[in-house]
C-alpha cells in the first residue's frame, strides 16, 4: 500500500518535472530563435543602408586615374595617397582627384569648385607586389603628389590605423559606383572573422593580408577606402571572382593595411602615433562622451539663456510701458487737478452770477410792481379825464342849447 502511494507521488513529481522541462525548453528555443534573428537580420538591415554624402563627410576620399585604369584610394598626408598597386603598376604617372562629390570618371564633374586635381610626382609600388595565379600579393601602392593638397573641409588626410581591425567591427566603406553617373556614397559594413572569410572565399583569400565583410551593395570601384573609429583600416580589393568576371564583381574583400603600416610610414615619412593603452582609450572615449554631453549642456544653456533674455527683454518692455503709463497717469492727474480748479472757479462765478441774477430779478420785480401801480394810477387819471370830458361835453351842449334859444330864457 505504501509503495503504491510512493509510486503515485513519484509519478506526480515526474509529471510536474516534464511540464517544467517542456516550458523551459520552449522558452530557451524561443530565446535562441530571437538571438538568431537579431544576429542575422540586424547586420543585414544595417548593411542595406547606403547613403549619398558630400565630400566633407569623407574628405580623404581619392579617385586615381593611371595610364591604364582607374581606382580609388585615400589621402594619408598632404602629399601621399594610398591605393592598390595593380591599377597603377607600370603607369608613367597618375592623376589624383580629391574633394569631389560627383564621380570624377564622369567628365562633367571635373569642374567642381571644391575639387582638386593633382598629378603624381612618382608612384611607389610595394616591393613584394606580385600576381600569382590570378591573385594579387601585397597589392598596395603610394602615390607621391607633385604638390601638397590645399586643406579644406572637403580635403583632409586620414591616419592609417596602427591597430589590427577586430572581427565584428562596424566600418564605413565610401566611394562611387563604377560605370555609372553617380555621387559620393558610403555604406556601413561589418567585418567578418577570418574563419568566416575562408568559409566564404576558400583558398583565394589571403588570411595575413585580407579580410572580408558583408557585401557592400554597388560600391564596386576597387581601392575604395574603409575606415573605422576615424582611422583607415583597408581598401576594397579584388577577389577571385572579380578577376574572372569583372562585371559581376562583388566587393566584399578588403586589403588589410595593418600588415603594411611600417612600410607605409617608411615610404611616406609619416611618424606613427604611439599605440594607446586600453585605459587611455577608455579615458579618451569618456572624454569624448563628456565633450558631447558638455556640448549638449552648452546648447541647453544657450537655449535657456535665450529664453531668459527674452523674458528680461519682455520685462524691460513691460517696465518701460509701466513707466510710460505712470507718466501718462501723472499728466492726466495734473490735467484733472487743473480742470477741477477751473470748475471750482467756474462754480464760484456761476454762484455769483446767480446771486446777481436774483438781485436783478428782485429789482425788475419791484420795477414791474411800480410800473403796474403807475399804470393803475394812470388808468384812474384817464378815467377821471374821460369823466371830466363827458361833463364838459354835457355842459357845452347845455350852453349851446341856451345860446340857441334865448327867448325862452
Amino acid at each position: 500500500m505504501l509503495r503504491a502511494q510512493e509510486l503515485s507521488v513519484i509519478s506526480k513529481i515526474l509529471s510536474e518535472y516534464n511540464k517544467i522541462r517542456s516550458h523551459y525548453i520552449n522558452n530557451m528555443v524561443r530565446t535562441m530563435f530571437r538571438f538568431i534573428l537579431i544576429a542575422v537580420l540586424v547586420p543585414s538591415y544595417f548593411c542595406q543602408d547606403i547613403k549619398e554624402v558630400t565630400p566633407d563627410h569623407f574628405p580623404y576620399q581619392a579617385h586615381v586615374k593611371s595610364d591604364f585604369w582607374f581606382t580609388s584610394g585615400a589621402l594619408i598626408s598632404i602629399k601621399h595617397v594610398i591605393t592598390q598597386a595593380d591599377p597603377v603598376k607600370g603607369s608613367r604617372d597618375a592623376t589624383v582627384y580629391l574633394g569631389f562629390h560627383g564621380f570624377p570618371q564622369v567628365k562633367k564633374y571635373r569642374n567642381e569648385p571644391l575639387g582638386q586635381i593633382i598629378k603624381s610626382e612618382r608612384i611607389i609600388i610595394h616591393s613584394n607586389f606580385a600576381n600569382i595565379s590570378g591573385k594579387y600579393i601585397s597589392n598596395v601602392a603610394i602615390i607621391v603628389l607633385k604638390q601638397p593638397v590645399q586643406l579644406s573641409s572637403s580635403v583632409q588626410p586620414i591616419d592609417v590605423s596602427t591597430v589590427a581591425p577586430s572581427p565584428g567591427t562596424y566600418a564605413n566603406l565610401s566611394g562611387w559606383e563604377a560605370e555609372r553617373d553617380n555621387k559620393l556614397q558610403y555604406h556601413p559594413v561589418r567585418l567578418y572573422d577570418i574563419d568566416t572569410c575562408i568559409y566564404k572565399h576558400g583558398p583565394t583569400i589571403l588570411p595575413n593580408q585580407e579580410l572580408c565583410f558583408q557585401k557592400a551593395a554597388l560600391l564596386n570601384v576597387a581601392g575604395s577606402p574603409m575606415a573605422a573609429n576615424k582611422k583607415l583600416i583597408g581598401l576594397a580589393t579584388y577577389n577571385a571572382k572579380c578577376m574572372t568576371y569583372l562585371k559581376n564583381c562583388s566587393r566584399d574583400v578588403m586589403l588589410n593595411l595593418f600588415p603594411f603600416v611600417s612600410w607605409i610610414h617608411t615610404q611616406t615619412g609619416i611618424k606613427p602615433h604611439p599605440i594607446k593603452s586600453q585605459e587611455l582609450q577608455n579615458l579618451e572615449a569618456l572624454l569624448e562622451t563628456n565633450k558631447q554631453q558638455l556640448t549638449y549642456i552648452k546648447g541647453l544653456q544657450n537655449t535657456q539663456m535665450e529664453a531668459i533674455n527674452r523674458i528680461v527683454n519682455n520685462d524691460l518692455k513691460q517696465t518701460e510701458e509701466l513707466r510710460r503709463l505712470s507718466h501718462l497717469v501723472e499728466t492726466k492727474s495734473n490735467e484733472y487737478k487743473t480742470c477741477y480748479s477751473n470748475i471750482s472757479h467756474l462754480q464760484q462765478s456761476i454762484d455769483k452770477i446767480t446771486e446777481n441774477y436774483n438781485h436783478l430779478k428782485k429789482e425788475i420785480d419791484y420795477l414791474l410792481f411800480g410800473q403796474d401801480r403807475n399804470n393803475k394810477e394812470n388808468k384812474d387819471i384817464i378815467s377821471d379825464i374821460k369823466k371830466t370830458d363827458q361833463t364838459v361835453y354835457k355842459l357845452i351842449e347845455k350852453l349851446s342849447g341856451i345860446l340857441w334859444m334865448p327867448e325862452e330864457t
